[in-house]
């Protein structure tokens, strides 16, 4: 039997994490399964509600490409591309120390592995030298009352003749790009209105014309010969001047289609994601009042001598267009009658108001009013207005809705002024409206300061709002099942569509100096060999990317002489659990035993509680059980989950490894009373690794003669951020994990709350000094050599990591060695847009993706970065995303004592490789360094505690609330300890 984790590959550049890095969907009531596919019945336009929301219809899907499609077309090579990075190459290594720059020099390139040919989702560019781009930053501060109107005002400032002439693209916010010099630099007055509006307006005072007043500020002025001329200098080694305006400059000349097509909508901070939102749109209904729409991510991107242009696949959630009043029920079916969330969920979201009469938009058609919607209903509302509405609670209803109605003092006809009105009562007397959602929250699409209210019956969902907030469980399923396709999908809609998206054929791309050349870019790659692993005494070589234990015994089991187990149950009568659980528990007892992990059942009887879940006891009850838990000395306590709620396991790993110290192993019971021999090996992994075990070790010295030496330590550095539906007091939360000894097989670590959004590890020195505690223990010295692999950081944050938190990891080392360590930082980042796609089908594995293993370090890199790219998993499905690997500083590789042998680039690949085999969990290489994929593990888990912490800090306002007769008034308040792991058990895992 092969016991093996289950592996996905990537969803074409899926967006299903969220906004912000948060991680971990917050599904507070479970899920209700997958959505299923829809098709779109819109018009081909902004304008109009958007399509049926019915989950029935197949959707607009490509059908599924052969894979002889990645064999189609030719396999050259630009011939003057890898000379080139020879040559900068040699000015490197004269220079490996001391370069410009403060980023680590490229000393050589890979040379281990089968060599390979593979094509790449990039274009090379064609950019005409005599082209100068001019760039302008626009300012305007419009009135109060007058931000809706920013994004028309921007449009009609494009659609003036001048600005036409210049060839002018936007990014729609600050700036503003031209092929020739303005006649006039100064300020330009422009009216926020749609043909539409300025038609039906009137002559009151308080219907004036909105208009915004343009400020335009001369920018950097960038010559494309310069910029060439600069990038096919090998003396170049750093940065060439003002790189990132010009980066910046070209995605927005490229984004000039996207911006006048109006059936597409632009997303992402930069602006570079085009999805469109007409017929022509391909989607899949998510549930919650959520869609995934397929779309394009496009980037422009200097390489060595050329530029480049990256196009890929990309799908992100949006917002169902179409009622409102649907997407709250839905949002209530997968997530309960959570208001805050709720209003967070829908804050700043844009709505149709049908109430009003329609007026033409941008494109001069007729359409119904937006505004933006601040939130539900709150007590907060108006609380300065001499008459304040009277809500009694965040999400009031309708009939419960009430406020102030003035005198118009204009001569209309109204409702009676001068008294509190319902919202019922409003709109029946005012558009003889009969509100029917009188159960549900109404918005306010006022602000705090002015409310204005509307029941549900009267808003539409604009279409194409993307959406930053976290994922349900059931949403994130729907989104995997949508956005999982095979290599020779993603290459054919990548041909078909992604040029067509950005216009590339268009005239005026032509004239913006810019054009794109025919076929995808082809580059150089090695496949590498899997390493070998040790289990007990037995070598095992995987294959695919993947192996088994049959007939094999963990690296090293433990022995568990005192454990228990904890049912929680919902069902009305207790279950006998002697009955239903303890055959499954004598299940995982025998297939852990036949892996090497012990786990005794001696004594009379063995321990084992069920417990009823109650929402509002369950902290007591945990409380009881765990301090009993810490009397009777248990090792670690086997927990049955009820069902997928993920605040029952929130609280469960929150009082086990943060309050209590006692380790936690959850499963669901539905799975665990039905799993299979596989299914219990998988649970005995993860098991073995909590209680200090190793399960897996590479095959020494054959795989690392750095690593079996002893003396290297690899560490892994996250940060999570909260997400856009978190309260606004949710912390980031930085993460580290660090090997023990040379066997790679311990990561314990430490979780450090610190300031909302900062991506620099503000603790590190604390946090890297327990780590080497950790080790010295372990192996009575300090190691010699640090290689730190750190997650999720941008290339605009590359200087950040390599001056401000190296200086932390020296000063960590300074506090405990007289001389100071050999330090190696590593960026690995995996949300990026670089695909690859085989070439022969003796290069390819099943599922169609390159064989695992598969590394590139030429053709698409920079030579003044030591970058490569590395794909180490071999998916089950999807589309394989390598990582992208960057040294920033390195101590260790290039020193000639640590690695006398040379081929530092070779070390680097082939260690970073074999270390995405040591996720002790699984039985597959995973799809970037383990380190950095353990760190953000426990980032996930550290959003646990804080969410734990956060639920009990709402139940004591709650119940305070409730005594004192007001209304609760959620003032979240983080402490340092909420993410530190008990001491009792800090040098565990417990994030496993």
């Amino acid at each position: 039997m092969s016991y093996s984790s289950r592996g996905r590959g990537d969803h074409g550049g899926s967006d299903s994490r969220g906004g912000s890095r948060g991680r971990g969907g917050f599904d507070p009531r479970g899920g209700r399964g997958g959505g299923s596919y829809r098709g779109s019945s819109e018009s081909r336009s902004r304008g109009g509600p958007g399509g049926s929301q019915g989950r029935g219809g197949g959707g607009r899907r490509e059908p599924p490409a052969p894979p002889s499609v990645l064999l189609d077309g030719n396999l050259e090579v630009n011939p003057n591309v890898e000379p080139f990075e020879d040559k900068c190459l040699a000015v490197n290594k004269k220079d490996l120390k001391g370069g410009k720059g403060i980023l680590a020099l490229r000393p050589d390139f890979g040379t281990k592995g089968r060599k390979i040919m593979l094509r790449t989702n990039f274009y090379e560019m064609n950019i005409n030298p005599d082209a100068v781009f001019y760039t302008y930053r626009v300012s305007l501060k419009p009135e109060k009352g007058l931000r809706r109107h920013i994004k028309t005002a921007f449009r009609n400032l494009m659609n003036m003749e001048v600005f036409k002439q210049l060839h002018a693209a936007t990014d729609g916010a600050s700036e503003i790009v031209t092929v020739a010099r303005m006649p006039k630099v100064g300020e330009l007055l422009v009216s926020g209105e749609t043909p539409g509006e300025e038609e039906q307006r009137g002559t009151r005072n308080k219907d004036k014309k909105p208009m915004f007043k343009f400020t335009f500020t001369e920018g950097v002025v960038i010559r494309p010969a310069q910029l060439m001329q600069a990038l096919r200098d090998c003396h170049v080694q750093e940065k060439v001047n003002n790189e990132d305006v010009a980066i910046r400059v070209l995605n927005i000349l490229m984004s000039k289609h996207p911006y006048d097509d109006e059936g597409t909508v632009i997303a992402g901070k930069t602006r570079n994601k085009y999805f469109w939102i007409d017929d022509r749109k391909q989607s899949a209904y998510l549930g919650g009042g959520l869609e995934c729409i397929r779309g394009f991510y496009s980037s422009m991107r200097l390489s060595a001598g050329r530029v480049l242009l990256n196009i890929n696949v990309n799908h992100s959630a949006f917002f169902a267009p179409g009622p409102l009043a649907k997407l709250v029920a839905e949002f209530q079916m997968v997530f309960g009658n959570d208001l805050p969330l709720l209003n967070r969920y829908i804050r700043s979201l844009r709505v149709y108001n049908t109430h009003l009469p329609k007026v033409k938009d941008e494109y001069g058609k007729m359409t119904w009013r937006e505004r933006s919607i601040w939130g539900l209903a709150s007590p907060k509302d108006g609380s300065r207005l001499p008459s304040p509405p009277k809500i009694k609670e965040l999400g009031a209803a309708p009939p419960d809705c009430k406020f102030f109605l003035e005198d118009p003092n204009d001569g209309r006809a109204g409702p009676p002024s001068g008294r509190y009105v319902t919202v019922v009562e409003y709109f029946k007397l005012k558009y003889g409206i009969v509100v029917k959602e009188m159960n549900r929250p109404c918005v306010n699409v006022g602000g705090h300061d002015k409310p204005s209210y509307l029941p549900l019956d009267v808003c539409l969902v604009v279409p194409g709002q993307i959406t930053n907030g976290e994922l349900g469980t059931s949403q994130r399923q729907a989104i995997i099942g949508f956005s999982c396709r095979r290599p020779p999908d993603n290459l054919l809609t990548i041909k078909s569509n992604g040029l067509k998206m950005i216009g590339s054929e268009k005239e005026g791309f032509f004239r913006r100096g810019l054009k794109v050349k025919p076929g995808l870019l082809v580059v150089p790659g090695r496949i590498l060999n899997a390493p070998g692993l040790r289990y007990g005494r037995k070598i095992q070589v995987p294959k695919s990317g993947s192996w088994n234990l049959r007939d094999s015994k963990f690296c090293r089991g433990v022995t568990v002489t005192n454990w228990a187990a904890l049912v929680i149950y919902t069902e009305s009568k207790a279950p006998d659990v002697n009955q239903t659980h303890m055959p499954a528990v004598r299940a995982l007892k025998n297939a852990s035993e036949k892996l090497g992990l012990s786990l005794n059942m001696t004594g009379p009887e063995f321990p084992i509680t069920p417990i009823k879940y109650n929402r509002f006891e369950l902290r007591k009850n945990l409380d009881g059980l765990f301090t009993r838990a810490k009397e009777r000395g248990f090792e670690f306590v086997l927990v049955f989950l009820p069902n997928t709620d993920e605040r029952i396991f929130s609280e469960v790993k929150y009082a086990g490894d943060v309050k209590y110290g006692v380790l936690t192993h959850c499963c669901l019971s539905d799975k665990f009373l039905n799993g299979n021999e596989q299914y219990m090996a998988n649970n005995a992994m993860k098991i073995n690794l909590k209680l200090g075990g190793i399960n897996q070790a590479l095959e020494q010295p054959k795989s690392s003669r750095l690593i079996d030496e002893g003396k290297t330590m690899v560490v892994g550095l996250d940060v999570t951020h909260p997400s856009a539906t978190d309260p606004p007091e949710f912390p980031s939360i930085a993460c580290i994990v660090a090997s023990v000894d040379k066997d790679l097989g311990q990561w314990p670590g430490e979780a450090q709350i610190q300031g909302k959004k900062v991506e620099r590890i503000e603790k590190l020195h604390d946090m890297l000094a327990n780590c080497l505690r950790r080790w010295e223990k372990r192996n009575r010295q300090l190691p010699e050599n640090i290689i730190v692999y750190r997650d999720g950081v941008s290339e605009g944050q590359f200087e950040m990591v390599a001056q401000y938190e190296y200086d932390s990891l020296c000063k960590a080392t300074a506090m405990m060695y007289r001389h100071r360590p050999a330090i190696t930082i590593i960026v690995c980042g995996k949300r990026h847009n670089v695909r690859f796609f085989p070439t022969k089908m003796e290069d390819m594995d099943k599922t169609s993706n390159p064989i695992n293993g598969t590394i590139v370090d030429r053709g698409i890199t920079r030579p003044i970065f030591w970058d490569f790219y590395l794909q180490a998993q071999a998916p089950i499905q999807g589309s394989a995303r390598p990582a992208h690997y960057v040294v920033l500083r390195d101590e260790i590789f290039t020193d000639k004592k640590i690695n006398p042998e040379g081929k530092a680039s070779d070390m680097v690949q082939e260690l970073t490789h074999n270390i995405c085999y040591l996720m002790g969990r699984c039985t597959r290489s995973v799809s970037y360094s383990t380190p950095a994929f353990l760190a953000d593990r426990f980032c996930d888990r550290a959003r646990r505690y804080v969410r734990a912490e956060m639920a009990k800090q709402m139940f004591l306002e709650d119940r305070a609330a409730d005594q004192a007769g007001r209304r609760p008034d959620y003032r979240f308040h983080f402490e340092d300890n909420v993410v530190q792991i008990h001491p009792g058990i800090a040098d565990r895992m417990v994030y496993i």
